[in-house]
């Protein structure tokens, strides 16, 4: 009867060791719906999303040779695309050898960054989600809200040294600050000017599948205060002059 019990108690044990590991495999594997959708886009379509962004940043680039307002609005299609088309092309060294196929998933609560992280044998999907807001001009703080392999929760410490590492490849100042809610990357951008306007951005704006950013350009040495300045546009903003337009 004693033989027979500690055969019963290790199968249980194998049985839920086996199940554990089925488990955790099945969760690691998990693929979120929008990664899935935005990795398998058509390559014409992205490309076309590509050069649409690269148009409206453009278009964002001449406004800053002369004061004022300006604002730009960006799509997570266009995002998408541009990730998958010029940042490979392009921009290749500002992703680690690790991170393959990095995607976006744009809400009103925040954004969600998703990428294959090849590491040995696996290649899960890493899903990290960020509140990301612009606290003053050209100062952007992003919070991690989370990160997961699949649907399993990893630590935040590897995904912190990651971001650190990411602003360093791009030379930004960054300060980490400890909130309730957990640690807040303070990210400075650095200045631009151009032909002696200043550039700076003031507002980041998420709705459901799209980004507003938006700022002031300013004569480098003018003495005219912030409080003068038209404020800047919003996304109601540009869903009423949308409105108008289609009407």
């Amino acid at each position: 009867m004693r033989y027979r019990a500690v055969v019963v108690a290790l199968g249980v044990c194998v049985a839920w060791a086996v199940t554990a590991g089925v488990a955790a495999w099945l969760a690691l594997r998990h693929v979120p719906g929008f990664y899935r959708q935005a990795t398998r886009s058509d390559p014409v379509a992205q490309r076309k999303a590509s050069d649409e962004l690269l148009s409206r940043v453009s278009s964002v680039v001449n406004q800053a040779r002369r004061e004022g307002a300006w604002s730009v609005w960006l799509t997570e299609q266009q995002l998408n695309g541009w990730l998958a088309v010029d940042l490979v092309e392009n921009h290749a060294t500002l992703v680690p050898e690790s991170v393959a196929n990095p995607r976006v998933h744009i809400t009103e609560h925040g954004l969600y960054v998703a990428c294959r992280y090849r590491e040995g044998w696996l290649s899960p999907v890493l899903r990290v989600e960020l509140d990301i807001r612009v606290v003053e001009p050209n100062v952007v703080a992003v919070r991690v809200l989370g990160v997961r392999a699949g649907r399993l929760p990893l630590p935040l410490k590897r995904l912190l040294q990651g971001i650190a590492d990411a602003a360093a490849r791009m030379n930004l100042r960054l300060r980490w600050y400890e909130s309730a809610s957990g640690p807040v990357a303070m990210i400075e951008l650095p200045p631009i000017e151009n032909d002696g306007v200043s550039f700076s951005i003031e507002r980041l704006e998420m709705s459901s599948g799209r980004l507003l950013a938006a700022g002031h350009c300013r004569r480098a040495n003018s003495s005219e205060s912030l409080q003068r300045d038209e404020p800047a546009p919003t996304l109601a903003d540009h869903s009423r002059t949308t409105d108008s337009r289609q009407r």
